[in-house]
């Protein structure tokens, strides 16, 4: 994850001396480090916590899920939109995806730019998707037909919550 993430500026001030980068700590320094709905799809268990009391996917089970703005708390521009339309984006990303599979090429895919911090989330939707490409189950261009594809994914407690992402 170190070297993904060395690929971003914002990363750069917050090496710690032997080189390694402290997630938690840059997350609290930006306000996105903690846990409930008021920290949107940043909530985290706090590490020296360890009594479990997080209960996630109790936010899909929510009558109103988090708006791209409520989950993410990032500026406008650096929000990886999932309803182009509230963004005021004027064009759509490229349908079906065509970018390498890296960080830039993703980035600027979706329009945005390297100072955001939505990679810390992304990799786990990005990791999925990059297994189905993997297993030839991405369409290269536009299908005629929907294909139906199940997904079990095992002991993704936290995870679950962003699936609205």
């Amino acid at each position: 994850m170190l070297d993904i993430l060395k690929q971003f500026t914002w990363v750069q001030d917050d090496l710690e001396m032997d080189g390694s980068f402290n997630v938690e700590c840059y997350l609290s320094h930006t306000g996105h480090f903690g846990t409930g709905r008021s920290f949107g799809w940043w909530t985290a268990e706090l590490s020296f916590h360890h009594t479990h009391d997080c209960h996630w996917g109790l936010a899909l089970l929510e009558d109103q899920h988090l708006s791209d703005r409520e989950g993410w708390k990032l500026p406008d521009n650096q929000i990886p939109w999932l309803k182009f339309e509230a963004s005021g984006a004027s064009l759509r990303p490229q349908a079906p995806p065509s970018f390498e599979h890296n960080w830039a090429s993703s980035y600027k895919w979706r329009g945005l730019p390297a100072e955001s911090p939505a990679c810390l989330l992304l990799h786990w939707p990005l990791t999925v998707y990059r297994l189905l490409f993997i297993l030839g189950l991405v369409a290269t261009e536009i299908p005629k037909e929907r294909r139906h594809l199940l997904v079990h994914l095992v002991g993704i407690e936290m995870e679950v919550d962003f699936l609205p992402m």
